[in-house]
Parts: structure tokens; C-alpha cells; sequence
């Protein structure tokens, strides 16, 4: 029997936290910050204590009670009753807060996958750790568009769509009961388009079962400016070499002028 179940993400901004089961097979789909919970309780520099672990955001319901998901140290100081590992994987679509921050709660044992950009992104925060504390080390495994990834009876695959940060992806959860299309946040509008297309033509020909798809703007009849959209395609993109990594770099965003950086295949 396959349970889609969603602890987060409807009705509101952020906060995507998505679990697949079939049968004995539990897989997370990101695993991020609300923020609408977050902005009652939050601000500035008033956030969770790190010194608490998962305390505080339990406490106030900003993140789910779930036994055998959040690792031992991060659970010390709260009513949660550690337990064993009982989840498969979590797939991360891309590297925002609202879909990766509360990864910081979770069992070092947990395989977390991601697209290649994706883990440079979020390597990249550990050195200053303001990104929401950062989000502790864990067994990452990485994926690009074309791979496969199949835990007992369901077969992960992810697929590449155009965001406003380089590396996002959706998936295709092919599961006992039919495929699940989970389309993670993704855009038509921006340099990348042909991306979210091809996701879109793959996820057609599956004939899926059920769709779950990032809204946050369906609906909205005024047209919005994006600073990224007058930026070439070309600067788009992450640099290579050494840390600390950077991408999209605006040099000033008054006069929309950047620093040229090289291009990167997102695949």
C-alpha cells in the first residue's frame, strides 16, 4: 500500500516536507524551513537556541513530531524519546532554506540525496553558519538528471527544472501503486526554461498516479520584476574552482550590473 503524506507545505510558503511510503519503504522529499511559522515566533536574529537542538522548534510545533527521523543529540534536551532510524532516504529538490534548513535535526544515519550543485551550495554554508545554523554533516549522496535511485520497491528518479538557484530538480517516484510527480519549485520565465519543458514532457509520459506541484504564485494576475531575469543566461550559473563557491553574484543590483562568472552544465 502506498501513504503519500505531507507535514508541511500546503497552504503556505516553505516549510515542503514530504514522505512517501510503500510498504516498509519510507522516503523523505526535502525537509525544509516555514516560514510562516517561522515569522511568528522568529526575526532577525531571534532564532531557535542551537544549544537546545530540535527543542525549541518541537516545542512550538514549527517541526513535526516524528519518532525514529531526528538524530540523538538533537533530541537530548526535549520530551521526543530517541529511537532508531526508521526512514529510507530524504531527496532534496534544491538548495532554498524552506526546503533543506531543518535537515540539521536529522539522523547522521539517514542517506540525504542531491544534486551535485546542490551539496556545493550547501557546503558553502558551513564556514560562516548563518544559514540557518548550517545544516550538519551528514551521509550525502549525489545525483545528476538520467540517474536512478531505487530503494526496495521504489525508484527515484530525478529530473532537472529551472529555479532561482542553480541545481533544482523534480522527481519522478515511481512507486507499486503508480508514479508520484513531485515538481519541487520551478519556473517557465527564467534563462533555463527548457529544463522545467523536458521535466514536464517525462513526467506526461508516466501517466501519473498523483502530482504534487510547487504554487506559490498560481493565480496572481500582476507581473513581478526579478533581478535575475536581466541577467544573462550565461552568468546564471555556479562558479567553479575553490570555496567559497558563488553564483549569481550582483555587483549592484541598482544598476543591474555583475561579475562574469563561467557556465556550468545544471545537468
Amino acid at each position: 500500500m502506498v501513504k503519500l503524506i505531507i507535514f508541511g507545505g500546503v497552504n503556505e510558503i516553505g516549510g515542503n516536507k514530504i514522505l512517501v511510503e510503500d510498504g516498509k519503504t519510507r522516503i523523505f522529499f526535502d525537509f525544509g524551513l516555514s516560514f510562516a511559522k517561522g515569522q511568528e515566533y522568529y526575526t532577525g536574529f531571534l532564532t531557535a537556541r542551537s544549544v537546545a537542538g530540535a527543542t525549541d522548534d518541537l516545542e512550538l510545533g514549527i517541526l513535526p513530531r516524528i519518532k525514529g527521523l531526528y538524530s540523538k543529540e538533537m533530541l537530548k534536551f526535549t520530551d521526543l524519546k530517541y529511537e532508531e532510524p526508521k526512514f529510507d532516504a530524504i531527496f532534496l529538490s534544491h538548495a532554498h532554506m524552506d526546503h533543506c534548513s531543518h535537515l540539521q535535526y536529522i539522523d547522521e544515519s539517514i542517506p540525504i540525496h542531491a544534486g551535485e550543485c546542490t551539496l556545493r551550495i550547501i557546503e558553502s554554508f558551513e564556514p560562516g553558519k548563518r544559514e540557518q545554523e548550517a545544516l550538519g554533516k551528514h551521509n550525502y549522496k549525489t545525483f545528476r538528471t538520467g540517474k536512478k535511485i531505487s530503494y526496495d520497491d521504489v525508484t527515484v528518479e530525478p529530473i532537472h527544472v529551472d529555479h532561482s538557484v542553480p541545481g533544482a530538480y523534480g522527481f519522478l517516484i515511481h512507486t507499486s501503486a503508480g508514479t508520484i510527480v513531485y515538481t519541487g519549485d520551478l519556473r517557465r520565465h527564467g534563462p533555463a526554461s527548457f529544463m522545467t519543458d523536458e521535466f514536464a514532457e517525462k513526467a506526461d509520459k508516466c501517466d501519473p498516479a498523483a502530482l504534487i506541484i510547487e504554487g506559490t504564485r498560481l493565480g496572481r494576475k500582476e507581473k513581478g520584476e526579478n533581478i535575475r531575469e536581466f541577467v544573462s543566461a550565461r552568468y546564471v550559473t555556479m562558479l567553479a574552482g575553490s570555496p567559497p563557491y558563488s553564483f549569481l553574484q550582483l555587483h549592484d543590483s541598482t544598476s543591474r550590473t555583475t561579475w562574469p562568472v563561467p557556465d556550468i552544465s545544471a545537468r
